[in-house]
């Protein structure tokens, strides 16, 4: 189980519901975000902000995975925690939690997931160019240090032959 700092809950505690809140998709998460939930936090150190943000993302995407009717035991804990000691987080609402959420939930991760693999493949590539050019560099290295022991070895000999004649 884990434990939140007790300043996470307390700022989570803090927020309010407004029924004007706009819904948004955060990407990293997966998950419909709305802006009274705790995704921006400006007068909090950025230290605090990313902590919050963290756990916000964690309840948003445990909650998506609530909507897709597929819940996620890794996240379990923190929605629990969360729960237990900030219910009235505006993300607990029952409309934020319905079914009738899962058909744009669904379209905004039909467009997410083509996007994270072709940055994944996009990485992939880079990576395997990165590697190539390494060996070359380290094939280059090889070839100039083998060409320095070749003349060191050559200078050596030659000083040899001139000081033993």
């Amino acid at each position: 189980m884990t434990t939140l700092h007790p300043h996470v809950i307390e700022i989570i505690r803090s927020l309010e519901y407004d029924p004007n809140a706009q819904r948004t998709f955060e990407w990293l998460s997966g998950a419909l975000v709305w802006s009274d939930e705790g995704m921006v936090l400006l007068d909090e150190a950025a230290e605090t902000t990313m902590l919050v943000c963290t756990v916000i993302k964690r309840l948003a995407a445990y909650r998506s995975s609530l909507i897709l009717g597929e819940p996620r035991a890794d996240l379990a804990d923190v929605w629990n925690e969360v729960k237990k000691a900030a219910p009235n987080w505006p993300g607990f609402r029952p409309e934020r939690q319905h079914p009738s959420l899962r058909e744009p939930l669904e379209r905004h991760l039909a467009q997410v997931i083509p996007a994270f693999d072709r940055m994944d493949r996009i990485f992939e590539r880079a990576t395997r160019m990165a590697a190539s050019r390494a060996r070359r560099k380290r094939r280059r290295r090889i070839k100039i240090t083998t060409a320095i022991i070749v003349a060191a070895i050559a200078v050596g000999w030659f000083v040899y032959e001139i000081m033993s004649d």
